[in-house]
């Protein structure tokens, strides 16, 4: 069985907080990863083994799509994930920063369509997703939304895919997973801070828009996050 290295050990102090009450353990199971991740080998499913964790089991939250918000029972979260990373320690800085740029950004697309939808219910001439007004819109929300996304929960585990060559350096890779959440009972504060934002901006169209977004978030625990 191999031992954890250094590398290894560092990682794990580094998470140690995030995934409070994981444990760093050593395993001879034969799996794919369960997380839906991009990535993939030349050797066949059974050649891969997972050899250490850090917990016990892989979270449930693994079978969650990645990189789109979605319904959980107390909050909206997002799955970040990469696989076959080399350095441990750099993939979780890695994917934690990217995957907290990815969910804010989704995030705002996620309250701006929700905005915009609302906001023609009312009669309101509004651009349509991707055009400059719209975008610049989605940056204010994701904006609003920046301080309210918070990492859950974390994982890592390592891999020894014995279908390659002993000195193939694929062979020992790493799996890290992020989980990012945003409260239900937080998500009206949204709508609340982008009004306020919308508020004092100098285009005609956000400030036409900041009631509608006020008026959401009085509303909104009423209301579906689009798509989840």
């Amino acid at each position: 069985m191999p031992t954890p290295n250094a590398g290894r050990n560092r990682a794990a102090a580094f998470c140690f907080g995030i995934c409070a009450g994981s444990v760093l353990v050593a395993s001879c199971v034969t799996a794919n990863s369960p997380a839906n991740v991009a990535g993939t080998s030349e050797s066949s499913p059974d050649d891969i083994v997972v050899t250490e964790r850090s917990k016990a089991e892989p979270p449930a939250w693994l079978s969650l799509s990645a990189d789109a918000w979605q319904d959980g029972p107390s909050g909206y979260l997002y799955l970040a994930a990469k696989r076959q990373l080399l350095d441990l320690p750099m993939g979780l800085k890695e994917t934690q920063l990217v995957g907290g740029v990815a969910s804010r950004r989704a995030m705002g697309d996620q309250v701006t369509r929700q905005l915009l939808a609302a906001a023609r219910a009312k009669g309101l001439s509004m651009p349509t997703p991707g055009v400059d007004s719209s975008r610049k819109l989605q940056r204010q929300a994701e904006a609003a939304a920046a301080t309210l996304v918070k990492i859950s929960d974390l994982y890592f585990e390592a891999t020894d895919d014995r279908g390659l060559p002993p000195d193939d350096p694929k062979r020992h890779t790493f799996l890290v997973a992020v989980l990012f959440i945003l409260p239900k009972d937080q998500y009206p504060q949204v709508f609340a801070t982008l009004s306020h934002r919308l508020q004092g901006s100098s285009d005609a169209l956000e400030r036409q828009l900041a009631p509608v977004a006020k008026e959401l978030s009085e509303v909104v625990p009423k209301v579906a996050l689009p798509g989840g």
